[in-house]
């Protein structure tokens, strides 16, 4: 009986400091990050991704062998855009911001899109101004062998630093 007394108090004023811990979490990670605030990010994407394509009707799973090297520059959270260069080309990219972090979204002249999440909590105490960041591509596309086209989706992981 007095366990679950106990345990009937236990559970709300745990709840209860959970929820303000989270709120406090929140408002500290918007205010204090850099990320927020940062008009330019260089991001260098490891090749420590992997890569599903659909061949001949089935899925393979292969290992990325690529870096990315990615600078976003312009970006204006309040009009929801930026400009990311890549490997290819500077193109304008839609820029979101949540408490998840900042998310640039590149729909390409085929329906392909990719995605750059940087996450808000610095990679260090030390370095601020460095954060981990996924990036995904969903890829329909030509072989340029085979000329047949094929569904591709990668996911790689990576750090953005403020640059401005």
């Amino acid at each position: 009986m007095k366990a679950s007394l106990l345990a009937s108090l236990i559970v709300p004023l745990a709840t209860l400091y959970s929820i303000t811990f989270a709120q406090d979490s929140e408002e500290q990670v918007k205010n204090n990050s850099r990320l927020f605030r940062a008009k330019s990010l260089v991001c260098s994407i490891n090749n420590n991704g992997n890569v599903g394509a659909w061949i001949k009707g089935s899925l393979q799973i292969l290992k990325a062998d690529d870096t990315l090297n990615l600078v976003l520059d312009s970006i204006d959270f309040e009009k929801s855009e930026a400009f990311l260069t890549g490997n290819n080309q500077r193109v304008r990219v839609v820029a979101t911001q949540s408490l998840a972090g900042a998310t640039f979204i590149e729909a390409m002249p085929n329906g392909s899109m990719t995605f750059l999440s940087v996450f808000p909590i610095p990679t260090t105490k030390e370095n601020k101004e460095v954060y981990p960041a996924a990036y995904s591509r969903h890829i329909m596309d030509k072989n340029k062998l085979s000329g047949l086209l094929i569904a591709a989706s990668s996911q790689y992981h990576g750090t953005c630093k403020v640059d401005t």
